[in-house]
């Protein structure tokens, strides 16, 4: 283990108090923490009523002098933030569990605390950050907590390390956390079926993102099991939703499409299986929007924000209504699309959620750009550059910077459109593989097609008004650099297709049974 972690956990070694020592009010706590618990189960899914619980919990704690049961329940809120979207107090709920829990001796619980504060980090980008936080985690598990806790920390710095695109280092990872889930099992030990499902599932994702498909089927067929047994309904939905995304971003629409009518479908036939519809349609909604069934794109991210809704799962509703806005911009609705770009941005500042906030300014500025409003456009573009750079969302940096460049363009402002471009396309050079999500992903895409394209009629333009001054070479290291980044993204995400076609797994069939490169990683605490 790393002799450097220990600084960052500052644990402080008190005497912890007896829980004989409690009254009743300790017992309401606890009880109020099985209640939410049974609604956070992966068969039921209703984090929403589980955070009020785990609140309510968490809020007649404040005065015990069980630092383990104060610690418990600030942790639970933790988790439901993260699962309900709310990051940034995720990270903070998660900050002070892990002080609670290392003031009462409460280790084992602390490490669960770092493991919810780094999968949060993950999903707002913060790589290094998230890496330091989830070693922290798992030294301390190795060293006072259990083999469930252990497997999952390294199973999420596989994760973590994969998102980046290190799959060398994900594999590592998941190989040690599919050892200690061995292990364990070859002991007796009981695992969490979230252990059970995600240990493998994040090797096998790995595995299959590297190429090697024929070894990664074992792990991906292990986690469907549990699944299946232990009705994880996130787990089933990943099945599906997942297939479908892969799909999606392989621009194999029609296959997409058809994963996410299934995934649908599924959902609607799930008690609390709102998600996986919402997701789903939310996925039709981009295959009919990038087909150009721009109305269609419209009602079924409609009937997506709509389904969310229903059941209080608001944490996909702003970047769902960011997709919205630009189908509804695409079939003719510009007041529709900034109603939905001024819900989104409302509501992803209340919740917290800087990528869909910085999103729908990215958006909302490339409307205001193509109405001609410029000057609106600069102050969204403007204020999406600094959020994006306060919050470390490394992949919508170069799309505020390419949308503040265009903006610059239309003004006529050419030297001021080339600098722009200049810092897009440098963010891009920087942060290649780093794509988190499919909606980092397609702006990261939209950013680098955008910057370089920009940049060549940009320079081209300069060169018509001053020939001898080198804008057409510059033009051409433009088309190089755009020529790079391209084939750097595409190796990738080719990788997948192409081994598969040579390995013989090129049936849908085949693929749709082992999922290649499907799954998010997992990072839930349940």
């Amino acid at each position: 283990m790393s002799r450097g972690l220990p600084l960052l956990l500052a644990i402080v070694v008190v005497t912890a108090t007896s829980d004989a020592a409690q009254g009743p009010t300790d017992d309401g706590v606890r009880a109020l923490l099985a209640e939410g618990d049974r609604y956070a189960a992966e068969s039921v899914r209703r984090f929403d009523i589980a955070l009020d619980r785990f609140r309510e919990a968490d809020r007649r704690a404040e005065g015990s002098s069980d630092l383990r049961l104060r610690a418990t329940a600030r942790q639970k809120i933790a988790q439901m933030l993260f699962d309900t979207d709310h990051l940034l107090e995720a990270v903070s709920a998660g900050r002070e569990a892990f002080d609670l829990a290392t003031k009462g001796n409460a280790f084992d619980l602390a490490g669960s605390s770092l493991r919810t504060v780094g999968g949060a980090l993950i999903q707002l980008a913060r790589f290094e950050e998230a890496e330091t936080t989830l070693k922290a985690a798992a030294e301390i598990a190795a060293k006072y907590g259990t083999s469930d806790q252990l497997s999952r920390s390294l199973s999420n710095l596989s994760a973590n390390a994969r998102i980046q695109g290190k799959l060398g280092d994900a594999i590592g990872y998941g190989r040690q956390a599919i050892a200690v889930v061995d292990q364990a099992l070859a002991r007796g030990e009981t695992l969490s079926p979230r252990a059970l499902f995600a240990v493998p599932f994040n090797l096998g994702k790995s595995m299959a993102d590297s190429g090697d498909y024929m070894d990664s089927r074992a792990f991906l067929d292990r986690a469907f099991a549990s699944a299946e047994q232990f009705k994880d309904i996130g787990g089933q939905m990943h099945v599906l939703f997942d297939t479908g995304e892969w799909y999606e971003v392989q621009g194999d629409f029609d296959r997409a499409e058809r994963y996410y009518e299934r995934a649908a479908a599924f959902g609607r036939s799930q008690l609390a299986g709102e998600e996986a519809e919402g997701k789903a349609l939310r996925g039709l909604g981009r295959i009919a929007f990038a087909s150009g069934r721009h109305l269609q794109a419209v009602q079924f991210l409609t009937d997506s924000v709509r389904v969310f809704e229903s059941t209080e799962l608001r944490g996909p509703v702003p970047a769902t209504l960011v997709d919205l806005a630009r189908a509804r911009a695409a079939e003719g609705d510009p007041d529709g699309a900034a109603r939905d770009l001024e819900r989104a941005i409302g509501m992803a500042t209340q919740r917290d959620q800087p990528a869909a906030r910085v999103a729908a300014l990215i958006e909302r500025g490339r409307q205001h750009v193509a109405a001609h409003r410029l000057d609106s456009s600069r102050v969204d573009f403007n204020a999406a550059i600094l959020e994006a750079d306060r919050a470390r969302l490394l992949p919508l940096v170069p799309a505020a910077w390419a949308g503040r460049a265009a903006a610059a363009e239309a003004a006529g402002d050419l030297s001021g459109a080339l600098d722009a471009y200049q810092r897009a396309a440098d963010a891009l050079d920087r942060i290649r593989g780093r794509i988190v999500s499919i909606d980092l992903r397609t702006n990261f895409s939209a950013a680098s097609h955008d910057t370089f394209t920009g940049m060549v009629r940009v320079l081209m333009a300069l060169h018509a008004a001053r020939p001898g001054d080198g804008f057409a070479e510059r033009a051409l290291m433009a088309l190089e650099r755009e020529r790079s980044q391209s084939l750097d993204l595409a190796v990738n995400e080719a990788r997948a297709t192409g081994v598969a076609k040579a390995s013989g797994l090129d049936s849908e069939g085949r693929i749709a049974h082992i999922q290649n490169a499907l799954f998010a990683p997992d990072l839930a605490n349940q």
